[in-house]
């Protein structure tokens, strides 16, 4: 039965099963399998040695073969929900339906068929349950050395499994007697078993040693490793660099959690999965208790200590992808919740229907109705996702990003969706980018980036200095008349007569003696734009999934860019033609649109603008929307209309805003 249900659902994830990068780490993690590296810290050394033995399969893409490594062990989540559910309700088709449901579920679907690490955390959360609930039945040493082994493989995977220990210790204390009886031996084994698992961690430091193209903090020594280990450059006792330290932040995190649960699962199923947390406290408290403080833990308490900004949609889609353990929990409560639901019904048909035969029929027609909630969930989600199969808006950014630069060039990244798909394409298309050097400015400044250098890009000069000024000063001076110099994003440089220039996508670094004049700056970056590729062409012109639509955000404003320096020869109406693509491209619609009204003022076609400027005000965007829509109006009124009376009473309300600006920031002060 469990080897059926896994080949069903095996097959579903692997259908849908990308083919390229998605987003978010997606491209980091393809790149270091495929150079037989590792990502990001803390490394997913487990992740990454198993990746690099899946890029030997000899047909398909570097993204589509580690995809397997999301998609087995979703298949087996599943499975493992189905053997919890029928393990506490004694009902398969109750069962079915729970791991059914969290199958199509928008973030596990999601992260069942992109490459990316969160799906054996559902794995590792499911086993956990079930090991710990086999414990409690029987206190077996093996589940003892069981649990030892998951705690090893989470150690070498993804530092979140501590959010579980709460309910393994509820579970624990409530058997402390058969804990008491444990001999030194059985801790000694346990260890060694955890260390065995943990020792993964040498496949970093075999790579580091070997200088493998992608690495990070180059774990050669104790201190490197834990350093990587630890996350201490994210900030080790931090979920995220992406944060906000307020109780304000902390409690929002519960709103956007109930929406997360509420889209996903839909209204009836948590009412199901509240239902089932009921059936579960009836049933057997220790049950309730482990599983509600397994699901408050890495649930509502994860995300209250996370505390995620949640402004844009990149940040959103870090908050959600941490969503899957909590998941696996509220579809154990689903499928306990059905239980309850057929059983109370049974009761019931048991009073009204006196005929065994139909008291089958009716109790197999009410359960299977419940199936309505899985297809109903794949209805929403499958446009959503179906797309995401050959989507290559990723990688065709990655190739954008590389178009826009010399052949020799030094190319420094910068920020996590330019860095992970420009360097997967880089090194999977290494024959296209033979000459090009792609430098992340992070690790340069880091002192990360040495050895790599020395052995992969030689002729350029290097001199590492960790007073950063000096060495960036001296980095830039050095290589400047032997390389173009490109860069994400511009930088200091710290060099009086350095400045940044911008073509398309990226900025090329000149010396103001060396200033190119603005025609050939446009020629070349509408050069570079005829061969971009239309992000919306692909699934984003469908849905903007978050991770993925942050590649709209650099397209955004590289538009804007251009239709700034078209604007300094006054060419009006190609400035506003790339106003308006930034304007398609943009997740937050109000800088692009207010650039548009003040385009069209300069161009004197005053109704348009007002026009421009009165739907602005209908997006609602971070900051303060006011300000920027009275301060549209006073340049309106006062360069366009040329209506001075007007003009001067919205200067007042600019001036009261700024003003009580002002006292605010001196009350924040004091």
């Amino acid at each position: 039965m469990l080897v059926l249900l896994f080949s069903l659902f095996f097959t579903f994830f692997t259908f849908f099963q990308t083919f390229t990068i998605y987003g978010g780490d997606g491209g980091d993690l393809a790149t270091a399998t495929f150079v037989g590296g590792f990502a990001h810290p803390p490394g997913y050394p487990l992740y990454s040695f198993l990746g690099y033995l899946f890029s030997f399969i000899p047909f398909g893409t570097q993204a589509w073969k580690i995809g397997f490594l999301s998609s087995i062990p979703s298949a087996l989540t599943a499975v493992g929900i189905f053997a919890i559910v029928y393990m506490l309700t004694s009902s398969k088709i109750s069962a079915f339906i729970s791991s059914a449901t969290i199958s199509v579920t928008y973030v596990f679907w999601l992260y069942a068929i992109v490459p990316e690490v969160f799906a054996i955390n559902s794995l590792i959360t499911v086993l956990y349950i079930l090991i710990s609930l086999a414990w409690y039945k029987k206190q077996e040493i093996k589940y003892v050395y069981f649990i030892a082994l998951l705690t090893g493989v989470a150690f070498a995977h993804h530092h979140m499994i501590i959010f579980l220990y709460p309910s393994l210790l509820y579970i624990v204390l409530k058997k402390i007697n058969a804990v008491k009886k444990l001999k030194i031996t059985h801790y000694i084994k346990s260890f060694f078993i955890f260390f065995l698992v943990a020792l993964s961690y040498l496949w970093t430091v075999y790579a580091a040693y070997t200088v493998k193209p992608i690495i990070w903090n180059n774990p050669v020594n104790i201190k490197n490793l834990i350093f990587l280990i630890t996350r201490a450059q994210y900030g080790t006792f931090l979920s995220s660099t992406h944060f906000i330290n307020s109780i304000t932040s902390r409690l929002f995190q519960f709103v956007a959690l109930g929406e997360f649960y509420l889209t996903d699962f839909t209204l009836i199923g948590i009412i199901l999965a509240v239902l089932g947390l009921f059936y579960l406290y009836k049933k057997n408290h220790h049950y309730f208790y482990f599983l509600l403080i397994g699901f408050i833990c890495t649930g509502p308490l994860f995300f209250f200590y996370g505390s995620y900004i949640l402004f844009t949609n990149f940040n959103i889609g870090i908050f959600e992808r941490f969503l899957l353990m909590s998941y696996v929990f509220i579809a154990i409560f689903l499928g306990c919740g059905i239980s309850f639901v057929n059983g109370y019904l049974e009761k019931i048909y048991r009073i009204v229907i006196k005929e065994s035969s139909k008291r089958v029929l009716y109790s197999k027609i009410t359960i299977s109705a419940f199936f309505i909630i899985p297809i109903l969930i794949f209805y929403i989600n499958v446009s959503k996702l179906y797309p995401l199969k050959h989507d290559a808006t990723a990688e065709n950014f990655g190739r954008d990003i590389l178009y826009s630069i010399d052949d020799r060039a030094i190319l420094l990244v910068q920020g996590d969706t330019p860095v992970f798909n420009s360097l997967y394409i880089y090194h999977t298309e290494r024959e296209n980018y033979p000459h090009i050097k792609i430098i992340n400015l992070n690790k340069l400044v880091a002192g990360d980036f040495d050895s790599h250098i020395k052995k992969y890009y030689p002729e350029v000069i290097y001199h590492y200095s960790k007073k950063q000024e000096t060495f960036i000063k001296r980095f830039i001076s050095e290589n400047y008349n032997v390389f173009p110099i490109y860069s994400v994003r511009p930088f200091e440089t710290y060099i009086k007569d350095a400045e940044w220039v911008p073509y398309g996508l990226v900025f090329r670094l000149y010396m103001r003696k060396d200033d190119p004049n603005l025609d050939s700056v446009i020629a070349q970056n509408i050069k570079l734009w005829k061969h971009y590729q239309n992000p919306l062409s692909g699934s984003l012109g469908a849905y903007r999934n978050l991770m993925l639509s942050n590649v709209l955000d650099y397209y955004e404003a590289a538009s804007i860019r251009l239709g700034d320096v078209l604007l300094k020869k006054k060419d009006y109406k190609n400035a506003l033609s790339y106003y308006k693509k930034a304007y398609e491209y943009a997740n937050d619609k109000q800088n692009a649109i207010y650039l548009i009204a003040s385009t069209y003022i300069d161009m004197k076609e005053c109704v348009k603008a007002k026009e421009t400027i009165e739907k602005a005000h209908t997006y609602k965007s971070i900051g303060s929307d006011e300000d920027l829509y009275i301060e549209a109006q006073f340049f309106l009124y006062k360069f366009c209309f040329n209506d001075e009376k007007k003009a001067s009473e919205l200067k007042k309300k600019i001036d009261a805003i700024e003003e009580k600006k002002k006292k605010s920031l001196q009350e924040l002060i004091k």
